[in-house]
């Protein structure tokens, strides 16, 4: 009859659907793993406990530098031009050199995290 709606049809809006809903999960998850850092201090604590979790052997007690250069050197790829200019503004605020920057680094940290944890971010 015309009009009427197959049940394969109806099967493979379902199925259309779903995929659309899962994908759409996907990004936001994703969203939410990267701005999960409220501010630059949570960005690099969620750096930290990436870093403690995926590289138990790396030294006790570095300093950011140290990490950083040791990343670099273990291949993870990052923009580490732009990295150390978040660690600098972040080292002046944390030592009380200056407040916190207007210029949001707290993304590209938590990503960096992310990246150790294995996830793709772009």
């Amino acid at each position: 009859m015309p009009g009427e709606v197959s049940a394969e049809t109806l099967l493979g809006l379902l199925d259309a659907l779903l995929v659309t809903a899962a994908l759409v999960g996907l990004v936001v998850g994703r969203r939410i793993g990267v701005s999960g850092a409220a501010d630059l201090p949570s960005a690099f604590a969620l750096l930290d406990t990436s870093i403690q979790k995926h590289y138990p052997s790396f030294a006790p007690g570095y300093t950011w530098g140290e990490a950083f250069e040791w990343l670099r050197g273990k291949g993870v790829q990052a923009d580490w031009a732009k990295l150390q200019k978040c660690l600098s503004e972040y080292e002046a605020y944390r030592y009380g050199a200056k407040p916190l920057s207007d210029r949001d680094c707290r993304r590209d940290i938590a990503v960096l995290a992310m990246k150790l944890e294995g996830r793709r971010w772009r």
